[in-house]
């Protein structure tokens, strides 16, 4: 079997006929340039467009199709059953026959909802109320939808509510599916990621704010003074932050990380930062721990307006940090490596059918390159192969100036790597990188090449102005090595030298 890489897809605007076919394939085409092979259609949305569905068949992503029914109780009389009835069999019919769709949820989050989430106390339910109630829910979920699944789609897995148990449950990590929440609404650490592994993980999620672009659309806000922050324009930024404790939470998990920033730039791109490292452990975590979890859906991909959200893409189709780590996180190779009870531990993952023999690099080294400990050796990768290659045993006393590097190279193409740090951003020793950057006109577009004296975290490369993206963006770059990157766009080495901002966490000190 293989495993589910993907996110939680909402739709792509509030206004649903502004969404253009050119919408439609570009969001798909980051969702294929993600390394995503599965999208969740959440039960809070609508039955999507025909191009939706055409998109992803052709693009191999899966779908996990919602039917719209989400966090609320539903009635049971004969008028209602009968409207959701002929609802249900116009989309299943429709749907049936695309092979993307691999599975039919009856709704999000209402069975656990129900019995764990105190409703019938909340609104005053009688005994004889709540049997009612869920004897009207029994009636959609476990007899009208399953039956117009069978007849109209009979090849497809039903399930009638996701999560069938409640992330507060042992139950939810043994067995199904889970909406895995500890980490924001129950602010556990980011380090949970890694001892809450569930079968299938098919909701979790952490905010980050959106580019500053976006940011700018919201109107006169780079005029406002840094002193402001962590609300440096509360009418403006809190009118676009739709959770009551959105902007406390991004503020109270950056102080546990990162030293946070006094500029208003600054603290945007941190927060997008801290977004997608924490959201990279559960990434990470999930696929290192197959076969017992087969699939991580994260929340979520897409806003449907310009906003500071969940999202790894914002509404204007911008990449945030979390995208692009959720691009290395989900490549079919991928090495990782982290610390666990004082030693580190590499995994190697290939997705892949085949296999092959790859190039395995492993460096403890000080910030400024000096290498402490050094292994190297050909790797064989089996055909969807999951396991430790490399173990670290022994880990220097001081850590706040080392860092354990480990890389998979293919003919000396990178193909992964791995950067394992023994504090929290806000406690390692960094000193200036010096970033230096060359540019060239290649056959795949204008590459950047960058370079740094010093251990460079979170490299965040821009071209305001300038239409198109960079491939990768947001990594590490080891002291005295090189990163290469390709800005993809209508772009010559002249304008992008022109326009280029590169800056790393360092910056953000000073």
């Amino acid at each position: 079997p293989e495993f589910m890489k993907g996110a939680n897809y909402v739709p792509q605007d509030n206004f649903l006929p502004r969404v253009s076919d050119e919408r439609y394939g570009k969001l798909i085409a980051s969702v294929k340039d993600a390394n995503m092979n599965m999208l969740r259609v959440w039960g809070g949305g609508f039955y999507e467009n025909d191009i939706f569905y055409d998109l992803c068949d052709q693009n191999g992503i899966l779908v996990w199709q919602d039917f719209m029914f989400a966090c609320n109780m539903y009635p049971g009389d004969e008028d209602f059953l009968s409207n959701v009835r002929e609802e249900a069999i116009d989309n299943v019919a429709r749907l049936s026959n695309h092979p993307c769709i691999a599975l039919w949820c009856g709704n999000n989050e209402i069975d656990e909802g129900w019995h764990n989430w105190g409703w019938q106390k909340a609104l005053g339910y009688s005994s004889e109320d709540s049997v009612k109630v869920w004897n009207d829910y029994l009636k959609l979920f476990e007899e009208l939808l399953p039956a117009v699944v069978k007849i109209f789609d009979p090849g497809t897995v039903y399930r009638p509510s996701s999560p069938m148990n409640g992330w507060g449950r042992a139950e939810a990590y043994m067995k199904g599916d889970v909406h895995y929440w500890g980490v924001w609404w129950g602010e556990e650490p980011f380090g949970m990621y890694r001892k809450k592994i569930g079968r299938f993980v098919s909701e979790y999620g952490f905010q980050g704010m959106p580019p500053i672009e976006t940011i700018k659309s919201f109107g006169g806000l780079m005029s406002i003074p840094a002193s402001r922050i962590p609300h440096p324009a509360p009418h403006i930024m809190e009118a676009h932050q739709k959770h009551p404790r959105g902007t406390e939470l991004i503020r109270k998990y950056m102080e546990r990380e990162f030293i946070v920033p006094d500029n208003f730039d600054d603290y945007v791109y941190v927060s997008q930062v801290l977004q997608a490292e924490g959201m990279g452990q559960a990434f990470y975590t999930h696929r290192v721990s197959q076969p017992y979890c087969m699939g991580t859906l994260y929340w979520q991909l897409n806003d449907c307006w310009p906003v500071t959200s969940w999202s790894g893409i914002d509404y204007y189709g911008r990449w945030k940090a979390l995208h692009y780590h959720a691009a290395r996180a989900f490549a079919p190779v991928m090495i990782h490596a982290m610390e666990i009870d004082g030693a580190v531990y590499v995994f190697a993952v290939n997705d892949k059918p085949e296999g092959m023999e790859l190039a395995l690099n492993c460096s403890l080294e000080d910030l400024n390159g000096n290498a402490l400990e050094e292994h190297s050796e050909m790797l064989e990768l089996f055909p969807q192969d999951c396991r430790v290659v490399y173990i670290l045993d022994e880990l220097p006393e001081e850590k706040q100036d080392k860092v354990f590097i480990a890389t998979l190279t293919d003919r000396d193409s990178l193909l992964s790597e791995t950067y394992c740090y023994f504090v929290p951003t806000k406690e390692l020793l960094l000193t200036d990188p010096g970033l230096k950057y060359s540019i060239r006109s290649t056959g795949k577009g204008t590459e950047l090449s960058i370079h740094g004296s010093s251990l460079a975290r979170q490299v965040f490369l821009e071209a305001p102005g300038l239409e198109g993206r960079f491939k990768d963006n947001f990594f590490d770059i080891a002291a005295g090595r090189s990163r290469q990157v390709i800005f993809t766009g209508d772009a010559d080495s002249t304008s992008l030298s022109d326009k280029i901002k590169i800056r790393s966490i360092y910056d953000t000190y000073h």
